[in-house]
């Protein structure tokens, strides 16, 4: 039979006398050690190893000197990649950066696992998802294609405004 008691934690009141049981955050503790090293070299390292990769090459690309002689076009296609560059360096940080401390702390409660631990798994958690409303201000901010596309709704949402505040003017409304 398996043993679920670290899933559980105990919360007893002490002004009523109530014992409430809170479910922390599963791990995979009772999967075989095999499994537990298969976990850490697929789900984890292999993912922060390509991006760590991939960094290395884009770093050592936006290390390069700029090409001597370049006409107007040359050197403002030659600024955008730059400016693309750095987006994606930026970018690829800051994921890993917030997903860091979570698969650093879910590899090491495969090894130690203890209530405190898996209170800090739950706030890497929280992270994670701050990560989600972080990105698209991030990506906003670092592309300007992207904060264009919404002064084109701008655009379109005063235009439409004006059309209507025109027509209520117009008949009276």
């Amino acid at each position: 039979m398996t043993n679920y008691s670290s899933y559980l934690l105990t919360i007893i009141s002490s002004t009523t006398n109530t014992t409430s049981y809170c479910t922390t955050y599963t791990t995979s503790i009772y999967h075989p050690i095999w499994m537990a090293y298969t976990e850490i070299g697929i789900i984890y390292s292999l993912p922060l190893l390509c991006i760590f990769i991939g960094l290395i090459f884009l770093i050592r690309h936006l290390w390069q000197r700029r090409p001597a002689r370049l006409d107007k076009i040359q050197r403002k296609q030659y600024r955008e990649q730059k400016k693309m560059t750095w987006h994606v360096v930026i970018l690829s940080f800051t994921f890993i950066l917030l997903w860091l401390p979570w698969i650093t702390i879910r590899i090491f409660i495969i090894f130690h696992n203890t209530k405190e631990i898996q209170r800090a798994l739950q706030i890497t958690y929280y992270i994670l998802i701050l990560k989600s409303a972080f990105f698209p201000i991030l990506y906003a901010s670092t592309n300007s294609s992207f904060r264009g596309s919404f002064a084109i709704y701008r655009h379109k949402r005063i235009t439409t405004n004006n059309r209507v505040w025109t027509v209520r003017e117009h008949f009276g409304y």
